[in-house]
């Protein structure tokens, strides 16, 4: 009878001595997965901010072309109609031409504004 109860402690132990340690093990994983998973978050708005910059700078510069050609269309244009008006009207119409060029600029770089 003491041989049964002395395998019965010794198994019994065992096993409580398996599942401390399969529960420490856990426990140590999943906090460094969290500390890990967390390190990434604290990251991401970083790199997301880098990849939405690349983006605006890329798009900027392949519409830019197109932007530079349309002001100077316009540029042209108004300058064409101002010849044809007459010299009292020339410099208002480039002041318009002017006016128009730098709100173009200002919203390619600023933004559109509202009016509140």
């Amino acid at each position: 009878m003491e041989i049964w109860l002395l395998i019965s402690v010794i198994a019994g132990t065992a096993f409580l001595s398996s599942a401390l340690t399969a529960y420490i093990t856990y426990r140590l994983a999943d906090r460094m997965y969290d500390i890990k998973v967390e390190k990434r978050i604290d990251r991401l708005p970083a790199e997301i901010g880098a990849e939405v910059e690349k983006g605006v700078k890329d798009a900027a510069e392949s519409l830019l072309p197109e932007f530079e050609e349309r002001v100077r269309n316009g540029f042209r244009s108004s300058l064409k109609d101002a010849t044809r008006l007459g010299s009292d009207l020339t410099s208002s119409a480039i002041e318009a031409s002017l006016e128009a060029g730098i709100k173009s600029v200002d919203m390619l770089f600023k933004g559109p504004r509202r009016s509140r």
